[in-house]
């Protein structure tokens, strides 16, 4: 991938000549894309160095022109927050691209933190390996770095874990901040009302990823005064508000799938209504499977076949995928699902509600609505397989005693933070359980999907019946009541559904 240079007119630039003047006067550079969107592309630089580029055109870019673009705006607030002593990444240049005086693009050169790493990959596959001392610390560490930044007077309106870095140092946290276009200063530090609000879109975003004890231990952290009435209120409001950003953030995230935007597509081929995430691997996989997916689905491994779907394990592109057809079942079902959404676009969108709520499910990558006239036929899900995955029942018999009280309590975890989001699987059988049990990390997937919801705040029933089905194919093959009332205090721990009794 290469970034354009010619052009740039650099408002803040090296001063001496050396390498990364070097590199900067050349007509483009190459390297590693990072990310990439409508207007937006992140390449990595072997020399460590990040250039960020974001493009404008039509009204944005008359908005941009008069209020300065996203990337000269950060560029002047790393200068200030770093003069302020807010760690932030070493700013090396930024510049714009202007056509008959309108802002055409930006770019912004920062340097790669050594050894730093997103926050949220750390707590999603490193913070767990920690004993309690070290978590303690890791979470006093950062509430101090969230105060300080409150006590500077920045406010960050994408306040979230994934624009954060955090790199240890010989048993020392460093957070870094990130993406930073986005912040706001003032001359005094930030009003209990302005900290609220902040504190609260942080929680939301790692509400999933953590229990009630560590998020209290945060805002204790954070606010020495709880012990008093004025700290206890404001840590309840803080949590209050959070859960409410978390269920609107949600909702929001999941019903992208269903529209077109940065990350998904919605078009129609043919007879086919399509909803796909927006990527090259599923441009390819579409050429593959239409006009009828059909041949594909018969030419792969038959997992499932009845008279509602029909299942298999198909190859396209040099991987492996999971695809599901909805059968049609005549005119009154065409007439029936004329005016709703299909079985599986129901699955494609509860599957989305499951992920962004970090809940382990198979990525779906396409949906597929035959209709004529608004008549349904078939319908088609496609999602990754997951390889190496094997389903619970078949491995328990194998597993020693000490890997089944790790499989419990893991277990007990993922579906406690499921029902405490709101999540419902719905046919919780132990052979829709999906497990790799060669891992360090005990690492279990959800699969078959169609009978999942997700609710605003599920009901005590509800994850009753769920918590049931998992227990009758368990009592099957474990008569050990002890390792039921494990499993039962750790899924209320991370439910917080205590009064419920399987």
């Amino acid at each position: 991938m290469k970034i354009e240079l010619d052009g740039i007119d650099w408002e803040y630039f090296p001063e001496e000549s050396g390498p990364l003047a070097e590199i900067l006067e050349r007509p483009s550079v190459a390297g590693e894309l990072r990310k990439s969107s409508y207007n937006r592309c992140v390449l990595r630089l072997p020399q460590g160095i990040f250039i960020k580029q974001i493009g404008y055109s039509g009204m944005r870019s008359i908005v941009k022109t008069l209020c300065k673009g996203n990337a000269y705006r950060e560029g002047k607030m790393i200068l200030e927050l770093d003069r302020r002593g807010v760690p932030v990444p070493e700013l090396l240049a930024f510049g714009t691209d202007r056509s008959r005086g309108l802002l055409k693009r930006d770019i912004l050169v920062t340097k790669e933190v050594p050894n730093g790493i997103s926050l949220a990959s750390f707590i999603k596959n490193d913070y767990a390996r920690l004993d309690f001392k070290e978590k303690s610390q890791l979470i006093q560490n950062f509430a101090r770095f969230i105060k300080n930044l409150h006590e500077t007077g920045a406010f960050h309106a994408d306040l979230h874990i994934g624009n954060i870095l955090i790199r240890q140092n010989n048993g020392d946290d460093d957070f870094i901040l990130l993406d930073l276009d986005r912040v706001r200063i003032k001359p005094t530090p930030l009003s209990q009302g302005q900290r609220a609000a902040n504190l609260a879109l942080l929680l939301s975003n790692f509400w999933t990823l953590s229990t009630r004890m560590e998020r209290f231990r945060f805002l204790k952290s954070y606010n020495g005064q709880w012990r008093s009435s004025d700290g206890r209120n404001l840590i309840k409001k803080i949590s209050r508000i959070a859960w409410k950003t978390s269920r609107k953030s949600w909702e929001k995230k999941a019903n992208r799938c269903l529209s077109s935007n940065s990350r998904f597509i919605k078009e129609k081929v043919g007879a086919f209504k399509i909803h796909r995430a927006r990527s090259p691997l599923t441009d390819r996989i579409l050429r593959d499977l239409l006009p009828d997916p059909d041949c594909i689905l018969e030419q792969g491994e038959i997992l499932k076949d009845g008279g509602t779907v029909k299942a298999a394990k198909i190859e396209l592109d040099g991987r492996w995928f999971f695809l599901k057809r909805y059968n049609c079942k005549g005119w009154k079902y065409r007439i029936k699902n004329a005016l709703r959404r299909s079985r599986a676009l129901r699955t494609w969108r509860v599957t989305w509600g499951f992920m962004v709520r970090d809940l382990p499910v198979p990525k779906p990558l396409v949906c597929l609505e035959e209709r004529n006239f608004r008549l349904l036929g078939r319908s088609y899900i496609l999602s990754e397989f997951l390889g190496g995955t094997r389903r619970l029942n078949d491995i328990w018999g194998e597993t020693d005693h000490s890997d089944q009280r790790e499989w419990i309590a893991r277990l007990a975890v993922i579906l406690g933070r499921m029902h405490q989001v709101g999540g419902f699987h719905g046919d919780l059988k132990w052979n829709n359980i999906l497990v790799k049990p060669v891992t360090e990390k005990k690492n279990c997937f959800f699969c078959d999907m169609d009978s999942a919801r997700v609710y605003r705040n599920i009901h005590s029933k509800k994850s009753r019946k769920d918590i049931q089905r998992f227990l009758y194919d368990w009592r099957k093959l474990d008569t050990d009541l002890r390792n039921e009332a494990f499993f039962v205090s750790i899924w209320k721990k991370w439910s917080g559904i205590s009064h419920v009794q399987p």
